[in-house]
């Protein structure tokens, strides 16, 4: 018997300290757990509500810088519309303010632009049946470009910008090519051009750095580059308006010193500037010629028109017995 109380003691004791440890594994989970909570936390769970939103947001964030970078990149007439128009410049605001005085002084005024007066004299339903597909698309091709005229022939930089684009890629690339005594056209995560970047800052004479892989229509640029140069690597170096090499080229040329005399000399400058001189005389005479040739065609399609409107008139007042 005695032996047996011994025993139910023993196991008495077993259960206490096994109660004992389940509280204190109960405890110090209870306290982690609470750890893990924040300060004043009630269970809400608003924290996980906030982490939420916050990715969300930040989510967002990085979805809409990737589709400005995409538009930048790819579709710049695009880039440059939004920009203008989330962001205006303090002149366009003045214009803006400007415009709007003006429309509420004279609202009885006639406000009627050039292409208004034209769009009216042109009616592409009547004159349809006068005039083929591609007499209609270059009117309204002359139409488009005098609104835009109209409309930024106030704000000269957005007018820059719109030549900018509308200006073709080897006359674009040729002119900038001229801009300086010596241009550079590179690419600006490029360790070669990084390098011809340092060793041309030394040299005391004025040059043009363009970032092809910055430029609004960078891809344009570099095509042309590789068409007009037959070299596929940047950069790209011009010196007094003609193309001059590679990055090695350019190295081993001040090495020897032929570089600095190319540069410095005085004839060389003296025909550098005649080549700018003659290349933009060029490209006004080109934009002259083109006007001529768009205004003879307006003033044949004007003449074809206006036939088919005499021979329209004359036909409506004959008899229907001469039909």
């Amino acid at each position: 018997m005695a032996v047996t109380k011994r025993n139910n003691k023993k196991e008495e004791k077993n259960e206490v300290k096994e109660t004992k440890n389940v509280e204190k594994t109960s405890s110090s989970s209870s306290s982690s757990s609470s750890s893990k909570q924040c300060k004043n936390c009630q269970g809400c769970q608003g924290c996980q509500i906030l982490k939420s939103i916050g990715i969300i947001i930040i989510t967002a964030l990085i979805v809409i810088s990737c589709s400005l970078l995409y538009i930048k990149q790819y579709k710049p007439n695009l880039y440059s519309k939004r920009v203008e128009v989330f962001f205006p410049s303090s002149h366009s605001s003045s214009i803006a303010k400007e415009a709007t005085t003006n429309t509420n002084t004279n609202t009885n005024t006639n406000t009627e632009t050039k292409t208004d007066k034209v769009k009216k004299a042109f009616d592409f339903n009547e004159i349809e049946d006068y005039i083929n597909l591609e007499e209609k698309a270059f009117l309204k091709d002359m139409f488009k470009e005098e609104e835009i005229f109209e409309k930024l022939k106030d704000r000269p930089d957005l007018l820059q910008v719109h030549n900018y684009y509308e200006e073709p890629i080897g006359q674009l690339v040729k002119r900038l090519s001229l801009e300086s005594q010596i241009v550079i056209f590179i690419n600006s995560n490029d360790e070669r051009s990084k390098v011809t970047r340092l060793a041309i800052s030394q040299v005391q004479v004025p040059y043009g750095i363009i970032e092809v892989d910055n430029e609004p229509r960078g891809g344009e640029m570099r095509e042309a580059l590789f068409r007009m140069t037959s070299q596929r690597t940047f950069p790209f170096i011009y010196v007094n308006g003609k193309f001059f090499g590679n990055s090695f080229y350019l190295q081993k040329m001040m090495k020897n010193g032929e570089f600095y005399k190319m540069v410095d000399s005085e004839e060389n400058k003296a025909e550098w500037l005649q080549l700018k001189q003659e290349y933009k005389e060029k490209v006004e005479e080109r934009k002259k010629k083109d006007m001529e040739r768009r205004q003879k065609k307006l003033e044949k399609i004007m003449k074809k028109i206006e036939e088919g409107k005499k021979a329209r008139e004359t036909k409506q007042a004959l008899p229907l017995e001469d039909l």
